[in-house]
Parts: C-alpha cells; sequence; structure tokens
C-alpha cells in the first residue's frame, strides 16, 4: 500500500514539474520573463530569463534557506529548561 503511494506521488511530482515548464514556455512566447528555483537540500539552483527576473528571486531564496535553517535547528531549541522537541 505505501509503495503505491509513493509512486502516486513521485507522478504528481512529474506532472507538476511539467505543467509549470509548459506555463514558463507559453509566457515566455508571450515577451514576458520568467524565472525560478530549485532548491536541493540547503543549496539553490537559480534559472531566469533575465538578469532582473535572478534579482528579484534573490530575497526569496534567502528566506527560503532562513526557514529551512529554522526548520532544521527548531527540534534543538532549548526554551528555560525544557527541550522542545517536535517529532
Amino acid at each position: 500500500m505505501s509503495v503505491d503511494l509513493v509512486v502516486i506521488g513521485m507522478i504528481l511530482i512529474l506532472v507538476g514539474i511539467m505543467f509549470i515548464i509548459i506555463s514558463i514556455l507559453m509566457y515566455i512566447g508571450m515577451g514576458g520573463e520568467a524565472g525560478g528555483v530549485v532548491l536541493i537540500g540547503p543549496i539553490p539552483i537559480v534559472f531566469g530569463t533575465s538578469r532582473r527576473m535572478i534579482k528579484i528571486l534573490l530575497p526569496i531564496i534567502l528566506i527560503a534557506i532562513l526557514i529551512y535553517i529554522l526548520l532544521i535547528i527548531m527540534p534543538y531549541i532549548q526554551i528555560g529548561r525544557e527541550l522542545i522537541y517536535v517529532s
């Protein structure tokens, strides 16, 4: 049962990526600009059709990395004498 859910999840992710790529290509065809960020762990991969789009994405990348680091550190934060552990 769980293997079936994993396969369904992977298929949904691939379909979502395909929709994003198709929409970007359609938008570029209309003369617009497009860009995106892929986070593999804490490492960002940035792509865009212009330098302007990359400059727009930089704050978004920084916020995403800070949230990622916060979520990793959060289980180890101590408040008073109690250790907060999120399971």
